[in-house]
């Protein structure tokens, strides 16, 4: 089996716990998987890119590339709030819901259901962080309950405060936004 993914943190070659091998391509852009997805036994593992995914779905749909699963991982699913999400949403819905495995960070699929058309059948769930060792987290975090919003991708913060207010525990998020962040919130 070949996994062509842009995933460049994948191995080269593998082996699976049942004995099964097979090797993996990189790649870069959507002409990368359409060539380098040529071989039969290719699987194209789409990480966190919904732009590429509906590529492949569409081309696929249109016959522009041969069948090949396309496994999709970690894409940021937003409900669509503004006139202009709204409009757009109309054309990606299908494209975004085409892959044939979704590989999530999270267990609730509903929305991805309602929203998106993505049955839950077609939903996989995987811990997220589950290269941590249980020993290490537990020699760094304090003793006393709190909550800690961390990390840089599509954070709502304002979500997170809204949380916060209704849960009688102390809260972190980071001291300042990532430069990526338009908006500010005064650090205390």
């Amino acid at each position: 089996m070949l996994i062509v993914t842009n995933y460049t943190a994948f191995p080269a070659r593998w082996r699976t716990t049942d004995g099964a091998t097979g090797e993996t391509a990189i790649a870069r852009s959507f002409a990368d998987f359409r060539r380098l997805g040529g071989r039969d036994d290719a699987v194209l593992v789409v990480n966190g890119d919904a732009h590429t995914v509906m590529q492949l779905v569409l081309a696929r749909r249109l016959g522009l590339c041969p069948y090949r699963p396309i496994v999709a991982i970690d894409l940021i699913f937003r409900r669509p709030s503004t006139f202009k999400s709204r409009a757009s949403h109309i054309f990606k819905r299908r494209p975004l819901s085409g892959a044939d495995l979704y590989i999530n960070f999270f267990r609730d699929t509903r929305g991805l259901a309602d929203i998106y058309g993505i049955p839950p059948e077609r939903c996989a769930y995987v811990p997220f962080k589950v290269n941590l060792d249980p020993s290490d987290v537990a020699t760094a975090v304090r003793s006393e309950d709190y909550v800690l919003t961390f990390g840089r991708s599509m954070r709502d913060f304002d979500t997170f405060f809204a949380a916060m207010e209704r849960l009688p525990l102390p809260g972190s998020p980071p001291a300042s936004p990532p430069p990526s962040m338009p908006w500010r919130w005064a650090s205390a």
